[in-house]
């Protein structure tokens, strides 16, 4: 125990005391930042500015208030570039970007494919969706549900409270 003071106290010898850094023992661990799966997605639209996200472990990306991508690199098979996408648009972007396949996780949920990861052509693919993006393709992308007006996700308004029964003397 002696040692490990003494280890300490050599440790900030030279500090003046005022500059020593102020050590606070109820403070939370500094977080790390996650690195960004597939950042090359990032560097090929930096132009349209996109905003990122954490989202379930993976990485959100938003341009503007439409999601367009989301960035997966668990180990699992649904690993790679998830593209969100209208549901009525499904026919333009499959047609646009015919090497989409379904998430496996999301099931038969619509407006969700994946380029993935395992694909021997997945860095040229996801090259092909940047470039659709920073042309001003408009069937990528989606407005997620908490920012449609009456979508299932905003916020509903506060019942009114119903009186109380009146209890049985």
């Amino acid at each position: 125990m002696h040692s490990d003071i003494a280890s300490r106290n050599h440790a900030l010898q030279g500090w003046p005391m005022a500059a020593r850094p102020p050590v606070d023992p109820f403070a939370p661990a500094p977080r790390r930042a996650r690195a960004v799966p597939f950042d090359f997605v990032l560097e090929h639209i930096s132009a349209l500015h996109p905003v990122t996200r954490p989202m379930f472990g993976c990485t959100a990306v938003y341009l503007d208030e439409r999601i367009v991508f989301v960035l997966r690199q668990k180990g699992g098979e649904d690993d790679g570039v998830w593209v969100a996408y209208e549901r009525d648009a499904e026919a333009q972007v499959r047609a646009l970007l015919p090497t989409l396949e379904p998430i496996v996780i999301l099931g038969s949920t619509r407006g969700w494919r994946k380029l993935s990861a395992a694909s021997a052509s997945f860095e040229a693919d996801v090259l092909r969706a940047c470039a659709l993006l920073r042309a001003g393709e408009t069937c990528l992308g989606k407005l997620p549900e908490s920012r449609k007006k009456g979508g299932p996700a905003t916020r509903a308004k506060p019942r009114a409270r119903s009186p109380a029964p009146k209890a049985k003397r």
